[in-house]
């Protein structure tokens, strides 16, 4: 029988570090499922010009960038970094998503991974997660509220990700028949 229990990440508030640990989990959830994934999933895509498999991952990245860097700490962010360099030429709202540079899962996971460890190393250090950070006239964001909407981001874009493998298998399938 499996046992599920959220460990809280160490983190100088509770409620960041219980929701850094959702995020955690909602992660391992979805990467779980790329146990036999091939590396040419990095650019398989149902519809010409719309979401590949790399894209997405570095468009999670990016994003983690963006609002944990660029909004909650007012840090530069790294545009010759692969995950933000991606998301420049990336139009989300056009759905026009660019081929993915051309390197195998592994490298993927392992940028995941370092962007992962970087949002988590910034986050801890956060006292008042109710603290609003004022970023567009549009809106007051406080930061557990983007913490949150990160962890929506992660599954949103995970799941189509896990779609996207599913179809390359059933593609690849056909293909060999």
């Amino acid at each position: 029988m499996n046992n599920f229990r959220l460990q809280s990440v160490s983190a100088k508030n509770p409620e960041v570090g219980l929701l850094l640990s959702v995020l955690q989990d909602g992660t391992r959830e979805w990467t779980e499922e790329f146990y036999d994934a091939a590396d040419d999933l990095v650019n398989f895509r149902l519809v010409s010009g719309g979401h590949c498999f790399g894209g997405i991952l570095l468009h999670i990245m990016a994003a983690e960038r963006y609002w944990v860097d660029e909004v909650i700490f007012d840090l530069p962010v790294d545009l010759t970094d692969p995950a933000t360099a991606y998301d420049e030429v990336l139009d989300q709202d056009g759905c026009v998503w660019p081929d993915a540079p051309i390197q195998t899962l592994d490298w993927y996971f392992e940028l995941f991974k370092k962007h992962r460890a970087r949002t988590i190393e910034l986050l801890i250090q956060v006292e008042n997660p109710l603290k609003i950070i004022q970023q567009h006239e549009r809106a007051d964001y406080s930061i557990s509220w983007i913490i949150g909407h990160l962890i929506q981001h992660d599954s949103y874009h995970g799941g189509q990700c896990v779609m996207l493998n599913e179809f390359h298998k059933k593609t690849k399938q056909i293909e060999n028949k």
